[in-house]
């Protein structure tokens, strides 16, 4: 079962306010407020991401997906392929959200593995998952091959 449907489009079934109130709960629930405290920002900066990789198709390398049930909104994900470090390139789950119904559903694992399967589609080396959380919750769900691989360290120049 693939739950996620990559779209160059919103469906008409979604209303604007389905899909920003996904992206806020994300941001309520994801732990970034305790990094970025502007929350009307992040929203913004989500909602301008979505657009751009599904409406407005800037490039191929960012993807909007989607799990829609009934018209309800139920989880998205947004991907980006692009070089890391190494210079191999990696497939980004740059931000993914589920349904609260859903969040602890077999449905979260069947969806990180259609992801992962198109990352190999794409010839990507690695996949990586940016988190502002701690890494062994995401371990346990996704499986042994899931490994922390860098710490960010950052200073505030201006606070």
């Amino acid at each position: 079962m693939q739950p996620l449907k990559k779209i160059k489009e919103i469906p008409t079934s979604l209303n604007s306010r389905q899909l920003v109130g996904a992206v806020r709960d994300f941001v309520q629930n994801s732990g970034l407020l305790a990094h970025f405290p502007d929350a009307d920002s992040i929203c913004r900066q989500t909602v301008d991401t979505i657009m751009a990789s599904s409406v407005l198709a800037i490039d191929g390398s960012h993807a909007f997906w989607v799990y829609v049930k009934e018209n309800n909104l139920l989880g998205y994900a947004l991907t980006y392929i692009g070089k890391e470090a190494d210079g191999q390139m990696s497939f980004w789950i740059t931000q993914a959200w589920a349904h609260p119904s859903i969040r602890r559903s077999p449905l979260i694992k069947s969806a990180f593995h259609q992801l992962r399967e198109e990352a190999k589609r794409s010839m990507c080396s690695h996949l990586i998952l940016p988190s502002s959380r701690s890494p062994k919750a995401y371990m346990r769900l996704l499986g042994p091959k899931i490994k922390p691989y860098l710490v960010l360290l950052k200073e505030d120049l201006y606070g």
